[in-house]
């Protein structure tokens, strides 16, 4: 089985889908080796490596990119829906 997802920083609490996923699809790659798909994922958008809190910083490449808007459960598509971006 090939790698699904990319991790680039082990710091990462989202990594990057690299094909569609479809819902209860294993996601192989990353931090952790294999993680169950909650929702369907577009090719190229996040993916939530565990579970975070809402409120929490959202980690991408080792950067905080936003914040969970509401529990982002491990497995859950991340996108505008449910990551808050900080206001400037």
């Amino acid at each position: 089985m090939k790698n699904s997802v990319v991790v680039i920083n082990p710091k990462d609490n989202v990594g990057v889908v690299i094909k569609d996923i479809r819902k209860d699809e294993t996601v192989i790659g990353g931090v952790s080796s294999t993680i169950r798909a909650v929702d369907d994922i577009p090719k190229n958008h996040k993916i939530a490596l565990v579970d975070i809190p809402a409120g929490s910083p959202i980690i991408k490449y080792g950067e905080k990119i936003g914040f969970a808007g509401e529990m982002i459960a491990a497995g859950r598509w991340v996108h505008t829906h449910n990551l808050k971006v900080e206001d400037t």
